[in-house]
């Protein structure tokens, strides 16, 4: 009966409201909390009794080690967590993978400080040094996310919110903003600007209603207690919506803009404004045109794929062996496929069909022409394809059919993450965006793979590889890794 106690505890707290300001007080001292015990944990598994650089505490004093002695590792922590409350870290609402870009990069950095100090104090370099660093860093945005599920479930995390907008994008912009944990944005109406909008179905949860006054908006916004309020100008009107922005900003409810920027390159985007006018300017950079982020893509590529290929030689040769032993003809696939600079390459993978297949291929067009459309329609993909063997079933919702791909990388052919290598028949259909796809070199994977893999529609694939070749960051190839391999172990859209 305990737990049904504490259930019911639960949802009484979170069917209370909470005031903002307790709302701000809690995220605060909740994620400062849970980075402090984060990175004292570290200390205790890996430095606690164990050499260490240390400082002392009161020079001139008779040296006691563990009393007038602090371990580097501790000093950098209070700077980290001091450093992340002063930014206001504790308090405003990031994605959850800007926040751990910030996060990594500052304790990468004291860690650096950390690991110099061991070596000018000719302390041996041990994994526990190393260790306490690599620990903090994976645990501190696991554990932020964590404590946000558990505000959440108190109902001390989620901001009533509004969206005002009337083009296609409101929708768009609502699928997207639902469901981040770390905004935390509880959507609940969305205000349309024009009364002749449409409804769309993926905003039937919310209340909807039409702007009558624009000096009555906020009012109507107050009494319903949104303390957020989310702008979408695309499809209104500029000079009303100014209006509206104007009585927002009186009324202090904290405004968001969402601008349509769809096919400018944002990562790195830097914004200027005349003084005096109403006139943004936006200056866009090209990151993978710069060389040095070409270098330092190139050596990830070059080095990773040499480790993996050296750590997972035993698996290849085994997953070699299993498709020899199933079916007759060799364990690589070998096709044609398009890369860089309109180059044509050999792109391998481990073989998941009969021998015969294109022949079955062209069968299925004369007598199941139905069969044959479907194949088509789904990016020449079916989830019930007779002419994939079980050895091929297995490799496809594994992804393990690609890590021949590996070699593809080694020698320059492809990238870890990229675009999704073309064949020449593809050419056509990719559109406008194929002079950015010759470029870069395609990738054994990228952000369609962590988007619904064989689900997503060629033209949703060609989206998402021009987003990722506009906005590439070393950053976001590490994410789309990570995130690979969560897609990837549920096997999610794999077939």
């Amino acid at each position: 009966m305990a737990w049904v106690t504490t259930s019911i505890r639960l949802k009484s707290l979170k069917s209370r409201r909470a005031t903002p300001k307790l709302r701000r007080v809690f995220a605060a001292l909740s994620l400062a909390g849970s980075d402090t015990l984060v990175l004292l944990l570290a200390y205790w598994l890996f430095r606690y009794h164990r050499l260490a650089p240390h400082v002392i505490a009161f020079p001139g004093t008779k040296l006691s080690p563990g009393s007038l002695s602090i371990d580097v590792f501790l000093i950098c922590a209070a700077v980290f967590l001091a450093a992340r409350l002063w930014s206001g870290d504790y308090t405003r609402r990031t994605l959850f993978w800007e926040e751990t870009r910030e996060t990594t990069h500052s304790l990468v950095l004291l860690s650096l400080i950390d690991i110099g100090v061991s070596l000018a104090s000719a302390v041996p370099l041990w994994p526990h040094i190393v260790g306490s660093w690599i620990a903090a860093i994976l645990l501190v945005p696991i554990a932020r996310h964590g404590t946000r599920r558990m505000a959440r479930l108190l109902g001390l995390w989620d901001v009533p919110a509004a969206l005002v907008g009337s083009g296609p994008n409101v929708a768009k912009v609502y699928s997207a903003l639902k469901n981040s944990l770390a905004l935390g944005f509880d959507i609940r109406e969305v205000i349309h600007t024009r009364p002749e909008t449409p409804s769309d179905e993926r905003l039937y949860p919310l209340t909807r209603w039409s702007i009558e006054g624009e000096e009555n908006i906020s009012q109507r916004l107050i009494r319903s207690r949104i303390e957020q309020v989310i702008i979408v100008p695309e499809g209104s009107d500029p000079e009303r919506m100014g209006t509206v922005l104007q009585h927002l900003v009186g009324a202090q409810l904290r405004v968001l803009i969402v601008p349509q920027m769809h096919g400018i390159p944002l990562l790195g985007l830097k914004t200027t404004y005349l003084f005096g006018h109403d006139l943004l300017l936006l200056t866009t950079r090209n990151n993978l045109a710069r060389l040095p982020s070409r270098i330092i893509k190139r050596l990830a590529d070059f080095f990773g794929a040499a480790i993996l290929i050296s750590v997972l030689t035993p698996l290849l040769a085994c997953i070699a062996i299993a498709i020899k032993w199933e079916s007759r003809g060799p364990a690589l696939f070998i096709q044609e496929r398009v890369g860089r600079n309109e180059t044509l390459f050999p792109c391998f993978k481990f073989r998941t069909m009969v021998m015969d297949a294109e022949a079955q291929l062209a069968a299925w067009r004369e007598q199941h022409p139905d069969l044959y459309e479907e194949y088509v329609r789904s990016n020449f993909k079916l989830k019930q394809d007779p002419r994939v063997t079980k050895m091929g079933q297995w490799l496809r919702r594994t992804s393990l059919d690609e890590l021949p791909q590996l070699f593809n990388v080694l020698v320059g052919h492809m990238s870890l993450v990229g675009p999704r290598p073309l064949l020449t028949r593809e050419l056509p259909d990719y559109g406008a965006g194929i002079d950015l796809y010759y470029r870069v070199r395609p990738g054994i994977t990228g952000l369609w793979q962590t988007r619904g893999r064989s689900d997503t529609r060629f033209q949703d694939r060609v989206t998402f590889d021009e987003w990722y070749i506009l906005n590439w960051s070393f950053w976001y190839d590490i994410v789309i890794l990570l995130q690979t391999a969560w897609i990837v172990g549920s096997g999610k859209g794999a077939y």
